[in-house]
């Protein structure tokens, strides 16, 4: 599968290349829910991080142009900043594990 995405407005190039990086490991997933979970990744990148300022479409071969509620989003969001928050305990943790060694 080959990327197809796109992004308009001041910082496009910067949520263009956080997408061009991180696709293929979201393809190894479990494919579309992870393409649109990537995509919001990219966008909090950019914006102050809230889903108040997201909004997400999500457009599937053969079917119709989906519009994600703002529940969907906030949920997406609230998942990506807990993943984040669990990788950087888990950085911490390990940092202090090995230097208390």
């Amino acid at each position: 599968m080959c990327l197809q995405a796109n992004a308009i407005g001041r910082n496009h190039k910067t949520v263009l290349e956080f997408l061009e990086k991180k696709y293929p490991e979201v393809m190894e997933g479990e494919g579309a829910h992870d393409a649109t979970k990537l995509a919001v990744r990219a966008l909090l990148e950019v914006v102050e991080s809230s889903h108040k300022n997201i909004e997400v479409a999500v457009l599937r071969r053969g079917k119709e142009l989906e519009l994600l509620e703002e529940s969907q989003v906030e949920e997406l969001v609230k998942n990506i900043e807990d993943e984040k928050k669990a990788q950087e305990e888990s950085k911490r943790a390990q940092v202090q594990g090995g230097s208390q060694q």
